[in-house]
């Protein structure tokens, strides 16, 4: 029997173009999360045991001493690694009064969660014949659009916040079927949360309901900002000792640098500049890094130019769906790639530009060119140019290229010798 509410919960996940979340399948195995046997009695007890020894340290270590768990001080700043399995139940240990008997990778999900995203499965209270009460804490890229909200049984909440939209779901008891699900989830840029619970029968609003993980905790998961696709490496360090992630490591991510992007640009590209510089105007904001890589031009026009940039406030008019004339857009895994180009006058430099945006930060490629002289699409276009729109293209997806890089690159621009500008 398929389920309504999770087939067009996740029908809405627009923003990236891969399949959506598997939300009917998330919801069978939360429904299933006390009716199957994974731990017997006593294992079950042992198992317990050992988790609740092994969580203390590591919520004392994330609080830093903080006598209220839910105080959360992180700065965007501070979110420089790439997110686990084990961090995000690191994160869930700090906000929930229960002990887990089991954690680990949400393995049962793997099928239905998006390409991207990052999951925990803890599990509480098991029984004989039960895996025990199931708390699904997930981050994914994308977003949700529709929860199907006052539909096939289903019922929301919905509110604001600073960082997005928060949106609490949930299903009924079915008695002597099904005890019910919670979710809450909130909407991000470029990502959301989800935290799911299946285990105590849920008769009514679940906010009203004595549930062994109650809808506050369970708000102060989705909506804390470590938890998410990038935490600090404190969550990540935190989650490698807990018991079932042990062996996790995650890639530390830095902000980007000038010579970083430099360095991206000569790996994707055959041509040798003559000279690299870091490229900055008065009328650039300050979160604009942005490097400029020059070539041999004309003698009236002055070198040829090639510039990369990222920026975490991108203008409004490079929004995707806004393009028109002389503009292409094209569908990639990293999202909606914008090529335009223009023509200039007779010994003049047209523009060629790929453009990556989405809500939270612009990446854009520009090569000024005297030889820039037709249409860029076909193989033989413009064979003087000195980067083809290939390399740039290639430059565009390279996953350093990016707001947050990895300490590699950064190192590796910095071997690079660059110009001071005048």
């Amino acid at each position: 029997m398929t389920d309504p509410f999770g087939d067009r919960l996740h029908d809405a996940t627009t923003s990236i173009d891969v399949p959506p979340l598997d939300t009917g399948a998330l919801l069978d195995v939360g429904h299933r999360a006390r009716r199957r046997r994974r731990l017997a009695v006593g294992a079950a007890g042992v198992a317990a045991l050992a988790v609740v020894v092994g969580t203390a340290g590591v919520v004392a270590a994330l609080q830093g001493g903080d006598a209220d768990r839910n105080v959360v001080t992180t700065t965007p700043a501070d979110l420089v690694a790439v997110t686990t399995p084990g961090a995000l139940a690191a994160i869930v240990l700090e906000h929930v009064d229960a002990e887990p008997a089991s954690m680990g990778d949400a393995d049962d999900f793997k099928g239905s969660l998006d390409p991207g995203a990052v999951g925990a499965d803890l599990r509480f209270d098991p029984g004989e014949a039960e895996d025990g009460d199931l708390l699904l804490a997930a981050a994914a890229p994308g977003a949700i659009d529709d929860l199907g909200c006052g539909e096939d049984g289903t019922t929301c909440d919905s509110w604001s916040t600073d960082q997005g939209k928060v949106t609490l779901a949930w299903q009924e008891e079915m008695p002597e079927e099904d005890p019910g699900i919670v979710i809450v989830a909130q909407q991000r840029k470029g990502e959301y949360t989800w935290v799911m619970y299946a285990g105590d029968q849920i008769t009514g609003d679940p906010r009203e309901l004595d549930l062994s993980i109650s809808v506050d905790e369970m708000t102060s998961i989705a909506t804390d900002p470590r938890f998410g696709l990038k935490t600090t490496q404190e969550a990540v360090d935190a989650g490698s000792r807990l018991d079932g992630f042990e062996t996790e490591t995650a890639e530390t991510r830095v902000p980007i640098t000038f010579p970083a992007l430099a360095a991206i640009a000569l790996d994707h590209m055959a041509a040798e500049p003559t000279s690299m510089e870091e490229e900055f105007e008065e009328t650039t904001p300050q979160e604009v890094t942005a490097v400029k890589l020059s070539f041999p031009g004309g003698i009236e026009t002055g070198p040829n130019v090639l510039i990369l940039s990222a920026s975490s406030a991108p203008p409004g008019d490079e929004a995707p769906g806004s393009c028109t004339g002389r503009c292409v857009e094209e569908e990639t895994d990293r999202g909606t790639m914008r090529v335009t180009w223009e023509i200039g006058p007779v010994r003049q430099p047209g523009r060629l530009s790929v453009t990556l945006q989405d809500d939270d930060r612009l990446l854009q490629i520009s090569l000024d060119s005297t030889n820039m002289r037709e249409r860029p699409f076909s193989a033989d276009a413009n064979p003087e140019l000195e980067v083809s729109l290939d390399e740039m293209k290639a430059m565009l997806l390279d996953p350093t290229y990016d707001l947050l890089t990895t300490p590699e690159r950064v190192d590796e621009g910095s071997a690079l010798e660059f110009e001071t500008p005048q």
